[in-house]
């Protein structure tokens, strides 16, 4: 507590502490016994400790303990039927058979979404599950609107290596009677027109995020538009957008809303890939390094150069810019390793997994340097070798391209409607019309002049 003295008015207010009284010394067995309650009350906490981390991971393990000829033997917890989209091993449907579905729910910017069969019992679950990549539609970004009916076939996954459990997807999703399917009205007011295209720079885009802006070139319809918004599921694809990248689009906006993009396309109308869209710029040479880890959720890894004085000049002076600006701002990141993804594997069928020996060729990001036809080689492979295996296996991809590229285009001429007879036909000689010429134009020849008095044609 504490004690103010009487001042008068004007006078400053002191404060004044009680002294506390002086603390009696303990004695040496007091100091003893206050050590060992110490010890005691620490051994006791560190015991609840160990106890609570015991209880977590039996909680998180779930095995049982059976005894069998007087010894404990660890048992798996059986797989719960409870789980959505999982099915009983003894689930066989007919894969090839069509059925009908209304729609639960969908998701556009992450492409999944699920559907719920008429059929009542023709799944053990609530809905199936369904990926954009399976809807047959037009759109660059297919959607399905809440209870539209769609027709579809099963599809059971392999069983997992984990759990050996199986999973039922919905493949093959068309309009009823196997008709495309059109995206449903959400209220798009198009700007300049439905087939109007504009131009523009992209100023940010986070692929993660699935979101960004870009800067329109001068158009009369976009006169008062400084930015236009750029969404993922209006790229049809997760693909990074770098700054300053020249992209082609439509754009339309929504009752109260921004002005967004849409059909996003390189200039000419060229689909956007992963080695169009980050802004790579390619350097010579083939190289050799070992991968030191992959990320399987960001599809991402590392690599890890065998010999760092066969990197070019272009790529050492990326790196000593890079520690010239950590100097300033501690906040930049180094460049430690080559960074590759999943895209850039020439044969994405195969299985690159930490320290795989591979060869690869090599390009400048904003930020990093990444490593583009990836190819797991031996470890005894020389570079001349693994030189000679890289340049077979891009023209081997290149040639496959090519081949899907003129199996897509017959394809879409099979499919174009024919020509209508009237035009297929030669075209009749076309008879001179008997009609008056005009006082600006004069006849050229006294064939197309007009006898006076004679009815005039409309």
């Amino acid at each position: 507590p504490k004690k103010l003295k009487k001042v008068k008015k004007g006078q400053q207010v002191k404060q004044v502490k009680e002294k506390k009284p002086p603390q009696k010394k303990l004695t040496k067995e007091q100091r003893a016994a206050h050590k060992a309650a110490r010890i005691k009350r620490r051994e006791e906490e560190q015991l609840e400790k160990e106890k609570k981390k015991e209880k977590a991971k039996k909680r998180k393990a779930k095995v049982t303990l059976k005894t069998t000829e007087g010894k404990l033997v660890k048992v798996k917890p059986q797989v719960k039927a409870a789980v959505a989209t999982s099915v009983p091993d003894d689930f066989k449907p007919d894969e090839t058979k069509r059925h009908l579905a209304l729609t639960k729910f969908f998701r556009p910017r992450e492409g999944i979404g699920g559907l719920v069969p008429k059929e009542k019992g023709l799944v053990p679950t609530k809905y199936i599950p369904v990926h954009s990549s399976e809807l047959n539609s037009d759109y660059p970004c297919p959607n399905l609107a809440t209870g539209t009916v769609v027709e579809f076939s099963l599809h059971i996954t392999p069983p997992r290596k984990l759990d050996g459990r199986r999973f039922v997807r919905a493949v093959r999703v068309t309009a009823p009677g196997g008709g495309k399917l059109l995206n449903p009205d959400d209220g798009r007011v198009y700007v300049g027109g439905k087939k109007k295209r504009y131009t523009g720079k992209v100023e940010f885009f986070n692929a993660k995020l699935g979101f960004g802006f870009a800067t329109p070139d001068r158009a009369p319809a976009l006169k008062d538009t400084k930015q236009v918004k750029l969404t993922r599921e209006e790229l049809g694809q997760v693909v990074p957008l770098c700054h300053g990248l020249k992209i082609e689009f439509g754009c339309f906006c929504r009752k109260g809303g921004p002005v967004m993009a849409e059909r996003i396309t390189l200039p000419g109308g060229v689909k956007i890939t992963r080695a169009t869209g980050d802004g790579r710029k390619l350097l010579d040479g083939v190289f050799i390094g070992t991968v030191k880890m992959f990320h399987p959720n960001s599809q991402t890894g590392d690599i890890i150069i065998e010999d760092p004085s066969t990197m070019p000049d272009e790529a050492q002076k990326f790196i000593a810019q890079r520690e010239a600006k950590k100097e300033k701002d501690p906040g930049v990141r180094l460049v430690k390793h080559i960074m590759w993804h999943r895209d850039d594997q020439i044969k994405r069928d195969s299985r690159i997994t930490r320290h795989n020996r591979v060869v690869f060729n090599m390009h400048l990001l904003e930020k990093c340097i990444g490593a583009n036809n990836v190819l797991v080689i031996d470890e005894k492979t020389t570079l001349e070798e693994a030189k000679a295996a890289l340049a077979e296996a891009v023209k081997a991809q290149a040639d496959t391209k090519t081949a899907e590229q003129d199996a897509a285009d017959k394809t879409k001429a099979d499919e174009a409607p024919a020509p209508a007879e009237a035009d297929a036909a030669e075209p009749e000689p076309a008879v001179a019309a008997k009609t008056p010429a005009s006082p600006k134009q004069a006849p050229s020849s006294p064939k197309q002049t007009a006898a006076p008095g004679s009815p005039k044609r409309a």
